[in-house]
């Protein structure tokens, strides 16, 4: 009867259903994909598993697919596609974010996206990365400590924070390629990029400055371009000649007064270091400044002399008797072949220039001081101490070649 017909041919399309689910369906979908991986077919695995998870997000096979497509994009070094699809796993709760093979695999492939992105110069992206990486084998290093990736960890941290670092100056990103070299000098002493990125967090330093510059940004040149002093010595101390030649072209055409602002504020904080060195700047280039500036010019260098090294002073019996009342004269000789500069801070402050091979006499306040000299470029230490210019006595104060004292 017809009934009887009807039932049989949805019966017939029902099992026809089944049969062309189990060939086409997530069920055979599932078995290629398995086989495929297996068989180390990644690209069909991953075909596979992306049409169980897009076309049948609802069947028994969709978790599995979602636990396994990471590793499946992992092995066919799709490293963008294997941190997509953990990502999603970890949402989905399939999988345990703190499992260690896991965090291996994420290193590793926050490493590699940075090394692509990196030479793509997809520069912020590939910084990114690298800081992923790091983030990963902190973890390994701090939770897994006992595992031979905790040991490689120790290497790795330090590499991939220098790439970030790298990667964020190329992008102009200066505060973040600052963080970043801050975390490997201060976490990684012993590390081969410690000096590595002693030195690019110089050259950084420098090339924001100039990024300043071209925006003129005058006051912010000067602080920026003053942390260059914040570095080792084993950093800037081979490079004075080239921060003296960077600080003539950076402040270049600046106005005094900011100059003097600069260096009063970083006296006052007792910055002595860069307040000398900005102070020196302007004695150099800006002749009649003199006056507003020596006190603590003077006072600087005596403080930056006393604290990195000198040799003592050798105080000189008087020679003879001038008649000025309150007065003493001091004669100095530099019998050298190098520029001598001397600092006198006590009844008055004073700054005195000498030429090689000249001499100069000046008469002072008679009263005790301190002493600070140099003489320009032979290397020498500078001599300090402190003298006592008796009133009406007159002095005689020479120096030698360096190797003569």
């Amino acid at each position: 009867n017809f009934s009887a017909i009807v039932f049989t041919i949805f019966f017939i399309i029902f099992i026809a259903g089944i049969i062309i689910s189990s060939l086409f369906g997530p069920f055979s979908l599932y078995n290629n994909a398995v086989s495929a991986y297996d068989n180390k077919n990644f690209p069909e695995s991953i075909r596979n598993y992306e049409a169980i998870l897009n076309d049948y997000p609802g069947s028994k096979y969709a978790k599995d697919s979602a636990r396994a497509i990471p590793y499946a994009y992992y092995f066919n070094e799709d490293y963008q596609g294997a941190v997509f699809y953990f990502d999603k796993a970890f949402e989905s709760g399939f999988i345990d974010p703190e499992d260690f093979e896991i965090k291996k695999i994420l290193s590793e492939s926050h490493s590699k996206l940075g090394d692509i992105y990196y030479k793509s110069k997809n520069y912020i992206n590939a910084a990114e990365n690298y800081i992923k990486a790091v983030g990963f084998y902190s973890e390994i290093f701090k939770n897994f400590p006992d595992t031979n990736e905790a040991f490689i960890s120790q290497y790795r941290i330090p590499e991939f924070l220098y790439k970030a670092a790298l990667s964020y100056k190329d992008a102009k990103s200066w505060e973040n390629a600052n963080n970043a070299l801050v975390s490997l000098i201060s976490g990684h002493p012993e590390s081969e990029y410690y000096k590595k990125g002693n030195d690019l967090i110089f050259n950084i330093i420098i090339l924001k400055s100039y990024d300043l510059k071209n925006q003129g940004k005058n006051d912010e040149i000067i602080i920026e371009f003053l942390k260059v002093f914040d570095l080792p010595e084993e950093i800037t101390g081979q490079r004075k000649g080239r921060i003296q030649n960077l600080s003539n072209q950076l402040f270049s055409g600046m106005d005094v007064n900011l100059l003097v602002k600069v260096g009063d504020n970083k006296y006052t904080a007792g910055e002595f270091e860069k307040a000398y060195f900005i102070y020196n700047y302007i004695f150099n280039n800006f002749p009649g400044s003199e006056e507003i500036i020596v006190n603590n010019f003077v006072d600087s260098k005596i403080k930056v002399v006393s604290l990195t090294g000198f040799k003592e002073l050798v105080k000189n019996d008087p020679v003879g008797n001038i008649r000025t009342e309150g007065f003493s004269s001091i004669l100095f000789e530099n019998k050298t072949d190098f520029g001598l500069i001397i600092f006198l801070a006590g009844p008055r402050y004073n700054i005195i220039k000498i030429d090689k091979l000249s001499s100069l006499e000046i008469e002072l306040p008679s009263g005790n001081y301190t002493v600070v000299s140099e003489l320009l470029g032979s290397g020498a230490l500078p001599l300090f101490g402190e003298t006592v210019y008796e009133e009406g006595k007159r002095y005689r104060e020479i120096y030698q070649a360096p190797e003569e004292q």
